[in-house]
């Protein structure tokens, strides 16, 4: 059964390629409101939830495709190829790393349309939100939205200081977790009126730090991942800002149990997946 709708092409244009490669540049992904995708398992997850304006791929590409929606058999695939705005089918031979990201390029490349973007007031929080406050690498950025994603996390507030959420490298990070969490950039005023109103509102915002209450002896419990509250992880080097640290109500840590290791800390990757997985221990 072929799912792939007509009409489609079977060329790619130069301005096509020269757009997709240009996804790597925050200014490109601003102008055109948009930002790249790849693999089948990232590009499956973001059609169930962001437009796409272009879709790439060989027939190999639909395969793995089919595969990994084959959990709910075709007619999902078939209607969300329909809903794509262009799609191109390309032979076998064509080389993928023309236009991938990647160090191992698959035959899957896609332009999906950015979210909209939501004002800087807070809403109702739904659980636990974490506040990335200028973490930088976009391998961290994505793993931390992955992990977030694993603990039902559904909210993230990001630092414009930090890595872009939807820069390739913490796309492909995120292994399609960045469909299912409603991801807010915001600038440093923007933070710190978040910050105001949680206090305000009398919700627990805890903050990671090399000192603090030790997490998995805690002098009183700490908030569930159900409950409002704002979870606050720093930048790799520089840890959480002054300006921040301020606002948090409650200093955490984790503890090295080991003698010999002289470590400064753990990776905030890491450390945010041991902090989500105690918190949920202890619920």
């Amino acid at each position: 059964m072929n799912i792939l709708p007509s009409p489609h092409s079977e060329k790619i244009s130069l301005t096509e390629r020269k757009l997709i490669k240009a996804m790597a540049r925050a200014k490109v992904r601003k102008e055109t409101s948009c930002f790249l995708a790849e693999g089948a398992k990232t590009i499956a997850e973001c059609l169930l939830s962001f437009p796409c304006q272009l879709l790439v791929m060989s027939e190999e590409g639909l395969c793995e495709l089919k595969h990994v929606y084959s959990h709910e058999g075709v007619l999902p695939l078939a209607e969300a190829l329909s809903n794509i705005e262009r799609r191109i089918l390309l032979p076998s031979s064509y080389d993928f790393s023309s236009i991938s990201q990647l160090r191992s390029p698959r035959p899957l490349v896609a332009l999906f349309k950015l979210p909209h973007v939501q004002s800087e007031q807070l809403e109702q929080p739904q659980g636990m939100t974490l506040l990335l406050d200028g973490v930088q690498d976009p391998g961290n950025v994505g793993s931390i939205i992955r992990t977030a994603d694993w603990f039902g996390i559904t909210s993230l507030l990001i630092s414009m200081e930090g890595a872009d959420p939807f820069s390739p490298k913490v796309v492909q990070a995120s292994m399609g977790s960045i469909a299912h969490l409603a991801l807010k950039p915001l600038t440093q005023e923007g933070i710190t009126a978040h910050l105001h109103e949680y206090k305000k509102r009398g919700f627990p915002i805890v903050g990671t730090f090399l000192e603090g209450e030790n997490i998995f002896l805690p002098k009183r419990p700490l908030p569930t991942l159900s409950t409002p509250s704002l979870l606050v992880l720093g930048n790799e080097g520089k840890g959480i800002s002054e300006s921040v640290a301020s606002y948090c109500t409650r200093r955490i840590t984790i503890p090295s149990l080991s003698p010999t290791c002289h470590g400064e800390s753990l990776n905030v990757a890491v450390a945010t997946a041991i902090t989500l997985a105690t918190i949920a221990n202890h619920t």
